[in-house]
């Protein structure tokens, strides 16, 4: 049965549940027609326009805060308003490891053997496609002494997303330490692009750190070294 258009009240008298009767008496609370005295006295009318009262007077509620799963269709790409490298959003995907994030999800940068951004940029990307040959350029970037690229590979649950910034230090860069070995800077995030999650639970399901693993293997494909680490496994 299609809802009449004369207000709330009607919507109250919609539902099956509520007394014919009982209609009536919402319909005069919510306008100025006279209440009829048929079952409603001057002490019932008064109670029902005091709570219309405070229903009109009511502020409107604040929104519900989105979950999980809205969340991980939002995730931010591409590099931040300083141009760096984003760090990871471990609230909503945990497959996920960045030289900016500051949890379990945090991975040291690299030093690039080849002095130019852009062709260090280029070597990391012939290192990829040889780790995952399916590689896909999506974005890339390039600006004063630095390089950006975004590609797009294949994970577990979809396609992954994997960053990458190689710069020059400045000189005034802190990230800069007398014991690091030359060359630029390597600074990446790898991301799983979908999230997927075990339901009912808002759980999110793990890759198996394959973020990580990929990124190893391309290191070791380049021969890149680990900074602030001195073990010979951080030039393999």
């Amino acid at each position: 049965m299609p809802m009449a258009s004369t207000g709330l009240c009607n919507q109250m008298c919609f539902y099956p549940s509520r007394p014919r009767a009982s209609c009536s008496v919402y319909r005069h609370a919510w306008s100025d027609e006279p209440v009829s005295d048929k079952g409603v006295d001057f002490t019932t009318r008064r109670a029902l326009l005091s709570l219309a009262a405070s229903v009109l007077a009511t502020p409107a509620l604040a929104a519900v805060s989105t979950s999980p799963y809205e969340d991980a269709k939002s995730m931010s790409y591409g590099l931040d308003e300083e141009r760096r490298i984003r760090s990871c959003p471990g609230a909503v995907n945990p497959n996920c490891v960045s030289t900016r994030s500051l949890s379990q999800m945090y991975s040291p940068a690299w030093r690039a053997s080849e002095p130019d951004p852009r062709t260090a940029t280029k070597l990391f990307e012939n290192a990829l496609k040889r780790v995952c040959p399916d590689a896909q350029v999506v974005k890339q970037a390039q600006m004063p002494n630095a390089d950006f690229r975004a590609f797009s590979v294949a994970g577990l649950y979809g396609q992954d997303i994997i960053e990458v910034l190689i710069r020059i230090d400045s000189p005034t860069d802190s990230s800069k330490q007398s014991s690091d070995p030359e060359g630029p800077l390597v600074t990446f995030r790898s991301m799983a692009a979908n999230v997927k999650y075990i339901w009912p639970l808002q759980a999110p399901l793990s890759d198996a750190e394959a973020q990580r693993k990929r990124l190893n293997a391309v290191r070791q494909q380049l021969g890149w070294q680990v900074i602030g680490c001195d073990y010979i496994e951080c030039f393999q």
